[in-house]
């Protein structure tokens, strides 16, 4: 097999995976915005080097990692309560973890197992 053709599979596996990744962020903004009553002011997807996901303060704006598309779904899902968790609290204080064990009571394990991947 050519490199080239080595490329083009792994862009078309890059490709599924992330209209997965945007399906499912899709999916689950609006699920977790009710259940969190919170609102956010959309998202985005791009490269990151050091964060898996942001939230604007002033726009509540989330933007989530492109790598996060390789990621478990519980993972992923993760980081959307937590970035949403941010509309409430800016800094990771006790009320932004009291948010998390609320609405994600195993959210630690779900930070301790993507923090094992290396973005």
């Amino acid at each position: 097999m050519t490199g080239k053709i080595r490329l083009i599979k792994k862009m078309i596996v890059m490709k599924k995976l992330l209209m997965m990744f945007v399906m499912s962020t899709k999916k689950w903004i609006p699920e977790w915005e009710e259940k969190m009553n919170l609102k956010s002011g959309g998202f985005s997807i791009r490269e990151m080097k050091t964060r898996w996901g942001s939230c604007n303060q002033r726009t509540h704006k989330l933007l989530f990692n492109l790598e996060l598309a390789k990621k478990p779904q519980p993972c992923i899902e993760y980081v959307v309560v937590h970035e949403l968790a941010h509309i409430v609290s800016k800094n990771h204080d006790t009320q932004f973890k009291a948010v998390l064990d609320k609405h994600l009571p195993l959210w630690e394990k779900y930070k301790n197992e993507l923090n094992e991947f290396i973005i």
